[in-house]
């Protein structure tokens, strides 16, 4: 009876924590200029975001500060390459067959070659799907 109890248990913390889904995200720099650069991510949204969503940028070389709108820089790491950013508590909400975009400047030292940029676009919580 006790170890029937404990399997239960184990399987509800498994089947009902919060759950994580990546989908797939473009980055594009599509101007450059000596001290920084504008880019844009997009992420074709297949089925509803419902309990939020993050995208971490990560920069081939360190990014000194990043502008984004419509978003909140949740995390940066210490040497400036990897941005976690997460939705405004107005738009957790991401509607199936919309092409979600984000906008940014990326701040870089004088004369440095504009990094590399990936993009990894998760649904977080219950509603991931997942």
């Amino acid at each position: 009876m006790k170890t029937t109890f404990i399997a239960l248990v184990v399987s509800l913390l498994i089947f009902h924590s919060p759950r994580v889904q990546s989908e797939d995200a473009e980055v594009e720099v599509l101007h450059k200029w000596p001290q920084r650069f504008y880019g844009e991510v997009s992420i074709e949204i297949e089925e509803t975001v419902e309990d939020g969503w993050q995208v971490v940028l990560t920069f081939g070389k360190p990014v000194e500060r990043l502008a984004v709108w419509n978003v909140r820089v949740d995390s940066v790491s210490d040497d400036k390459t990897v941005y976690v950013l997460k939705n405004q508590s107005w738009n957790p909400i991401l509607e199936a067959g919309r092409l979600f975009k984000i906008h940014f400047f990326g701040y870089k030292k004088f004369g440095q070659l504009t990094p590399s940029v990936s993009a990894e676009f998760s649904r977080l919580g219950e509603g991931s799907g997942f």
